[in-house]
């Protein structure tokens, strides 16, 4: 009997683990990005059990202007892009401001989702001068509490040094003349 309650509290934590819906930012190439880079395309995956209401975010960011967007193939059904700004969004950092609406599940009971939620969002970066050893940090700020924080999710970009064309091509140079002298 001892080892029946204690299977059964096993199984029934290792259900609830399982029922959270975690959300992550995936920028489209990755988190580090060339300091020449004027656009980054961001999407929204996530796997757990989606709360049976709606889910109101933000996607914003630190530096540069975030447009466009769309609902994701693995999004709950009733779920829409309502606009492209939204001053004060709770949750969302002081200053920052982007896309916001809402991942609504209809369905009265939580529902196992897996996947893409939102994708296509556009980090408009060239109105920037980059540097390496930058970072951008992206926010999705969300009214509800998810499993990995208080409804507030980042991901942080950094900016990598790549030589120009030209200076790798005058680097080149140097070294065949400096070859050439020997």
């Amino acid at each position: 009997m001892k080892k029946l309650v204690v299977l059964m509290l096993v199984v029934g934590m290792a259900s609830l683990a399982s029922a959270a819906l975690s959300i992550s930012l995936d920028p489209v190439g990755g988190t580090t990005i060339d300091a020449s880079t004027t656009n980054v395309t961001i999407d929204v995956t996530g796997s757990g059990a989606f709360p049976s209401d709606s889910v109101y975010f933000q996607l914003s960011s630190d530096a540069g202007v975030i447009t466009g967007g769309a609902v994701g193939p693995d999004a709950p059904s009733a779920s829409a892009i309502y606009g492209t700004t939204y001053p004060g969004f709770p949750g969302t950092p002081a200053g920052q401001d982007g896309p916001y609406g809402s991942l609504s599940n209809t369905a009265t009971t939580d529902v196992p989702k897996a996947g893409t939620f939102l994708t296509g969002f556009d980090l408009d970066l060239s109105a920037l001068t980059l540097a390496g050893g930058d970072t951008i940090e992206l926010s999705f700020a969300t009214s509800a509490d998810f499993a990995t924080s208080a409804g507030v999710f980042t991901q942080t970009l950094t900016v990598a040094t790549v030589p120009e064309p030209m200076t790798m091509a005058l680097l080149g140079l140097g070294g065949l003349f400096l070859r050439r002298k020997k």
